[in-house]
């Protein structure tokens, strides 16, 4: 099972990003930070095919990230998209195929190739 915590209330901000990424074992048993208190309002997370990515909305820095788990526990992150004005994503899904879907707040219409008009 995965997680976000956005971080307190009210101290959370681009500036001083106190939000976090955690997993629980399988038996319940260890919590494990897999992000501390480096993300600017993490909200939404969607796993990729196979549960090797975990993709998350990190919406006060307007992007998504990419957690990839290689070799098994241990996870990698880089900046999978960058979105430009405006507040930043708060819902992700990825369906079985690999396509990823992203709830941003404020765009006006989708293209047929994906790209936001």
């Amino acid at each position: 099972m995965f997680f976000t915590d956005s971080g307190p209330m009210g101290e959370t901000t681009l500036q001083a990003p106190r939000g976090s990424v955690y997993t629980i074992s399988r038996d319940g048993q260890l919590l494990q930070p897999l992000i501390l208190e480096s993300l600017a309002h993490p909200c939404g997370l969607a796993l990729g095919p196979n549960d090797s990515s975990l993709f998350v909305c990190e919406m006060m820095a307007n992007r998504v990230l990419r957690l990839i788990q290689r070799p098994m526990g241990v996870w990698h992150c880089s900046v999978y998209f960058q979105f430009s004005g405006g507040l930043g994503p708060a819902a992700v899904a990825c369906d079985s195929r690999g396509f990823l879907y992203v709830a941003l707040h404020d765009f006006s219409f989708v293209g047929n190739k994906g790209e936001t008009l």
